[in-house]
């Protein structure tokens, strides 16, 4: 019988399988010492893919910058105008309020607080003047005076509140607090 060599067939097939891996693997791995088309062409199309999806987030990014920015930027204006309304609608309040129910006082009442005929007179007026403004209308004052000067105390309403605060002042029969009332609506 015929014996085989196979320690001969086996170095000669160790040897072949080597340099053959070697020679394969070596472009799959980049350690190719020339670049083939496929090579090249890969590369370029991850760098693109690359500066592509950079372009892409930096602009997201940029955006969402310029939104939050936004956001900001409104909601300070939003709080800054919020304090203004409330003060000054609490103002108009007061005042319409305290000319309101000292108007529609009795007789006998009004003149018991008020003895001065010139300052019964103004409290009317006051009453009606501010009767005369709506709520809305009260608003719109607001909204013009705040635009054109940025303060509602040289405005209709805010000669009125100053108008309250003099009569109040004059009508030395009502036990009233003028500065503290002052400091509340002007």
């Amino acid at each position: 019988m015929k014996q085989l060599n196979l320690e001969a067939s086996d170095a000669l097939t160790n040897q072949i399988d080597q340099n053959s891996l070697c020679d394969d693997d070596s472009h799959i791995w980049g350690e190719d010492d020339a670049p083939t088309d496929e090579h090249s062409s890969d590369s370029l199309i991850l760098n693109r893919e690359w500066e592509r999806r950079h372009s892409q987030f930096h602009t997201m990014g940029y955006r969402d910058g310029i939104t939050a920015g936004k956001e900001a930027s409104a909601q300070e204006g939003f709080n800054d105008g919020f304090k203004q309304s409330v003060y000054a609608g609490y103002s108009w309040g007061l005042v319409r309020g305290i000319s309101s129910v000292m108007a529609t006082f009795p007789d006998h009442l009004k003149e018991k607080l008020i003895k001065d005929p010139q300052n019964k007179e103004r409290l009317q007026k006051l009453y009606a003047s501010t009767q005369a403004i709506s709520s809305n209308n009260a608003l719109q004052i607001f909204h013009s005076n705040i635009q054109q000067n940025g303060n509602i105390s040289s405005s209709e309403i805010g000669n009125l509140s100053k108008e309250l605060i003099s009569v109040l002042r004059d009508s030395t029969e009502i036990k009233v607090d003028v500065d503290q009332i002052r400091k509340l609506i002007i």
